[in-house]
């Protein structure tokens, strides 16, 4: 987990989305959409 990713939560997102979508790594409501569509 980049520090980065901690610092920024925009990023976190993003880099959620590219690294591993089904991260249980802070989840946010963004998070929800995207499991609900890749789902």
């Amino acid at each position: 987990m980049p520090a980065a990713a901690a610092t920024s939560p925009q990023k976190t997102g993003m880099v959620l989305r590219i690294r591993q979508p089904t991260y249980p790594y802070r989840a946010p409501e963004s998070s929800r959409v995207v499991f609900g569509r890749r789902r």
